[in-house]
């Protein structure tokens, strides 16, 4: 579909998320792409591509649907906290929508997972599209996903993501979920962790006690300040 769409302007498609890393349950996850092309869109290609792509139009095997982003080479390596989007969803509606000037802060984390674990499904290696993400940067960004998660996620995700964070921190690796938890546990996480990573492989939902999981990602996140 994005071939037919923009034909030779179209460099490349990259999975990332948990279908890349080795975590993808139809039951949980989402499935993430990032698409770039040379330049961008007019207003009207735009449109209908976005409409080709919406959740009305393109049926998705994954309970948390699509997360899509196509950027521009240029944005694929732009080091500003922010690169610019042609079009980036699933939202809440299945549908895509066109950047509104802010840009997206979470592209720069979605860079150095598909470089250092993505699938190119079309396109060259994503090292010779995606920019190089520094560690520094990478953990502010890791740090910026934690803080968010204390608002917007469940509780169990919190704990996941302080497991990828502080992986991260210590030896730099890009884990999925699963296999952060799994190399924090061999760390000596508390029991907190063993009990949502079971739930994690279960696919079910887990109720980890609050307290804890705030105890727990405000570790992580000092740990993260000093580093």
């Amino acid at each position: 579909m994005l071939r037919d769409a923009l034909g030779p302007a179209l460099i490349g498609v990259y999975l990332h998320g948990s279908a890349a890393l080795g975590d993808y349950d139809a039951a949980r996850s989402d499935i993430d792409i990032l698409a770039v092309c040379t330049a961008p869109l007019a207003a009207g290609d735009r449109a209908r591509l976005g409409a080709a792509l919406g959740s009305e139009a393109l049926p998705c095997p994954a309970d948390a649907g699509l997360e899509f982003s196509l950027i521009t080479a240029q944005a694929a390596r732009d080091a500003t906290p922010a690169p610019a989007y042609v079009l980036h969803g699933w939202d809440a509606d299945g549908r895509l929508r066109p950047d509104d000037g802010a840009g997206d802060p979470d592209l720069p984390r979605h860079y150095a997972v598909v470089r250092a674990d993505g699938v190119a499904i079309a396109g060259p290696a994503a090292d010779d599209v995606f920019r190089e993400v520094p560690r520094a940067e990478l953990l502010r960004l890791v740090a910026d996903e934690l803080d968010w998660t204390a608002g917007n996620a469940s509780p169990s995700t919190g704990v996941l993501t302080a497991c990828r964070a502080w992986a991260l921190s210590v030896d730099g690796r890009i884990r999925s979920k699963r296999d952060a938890a799994e190399w924090a546990l061999g760390q000596g996480a508390p029991a907190l962790v063993a009990e949502v990573l079971a739930d994690h492989r279960a696919a079910r939902e887990s109720h980890p006690d609050t307290e804890a999981v705030a105890a727990f990602v405000a570790a992580v996140r000092t740990r993260l300040q000093h580093k």
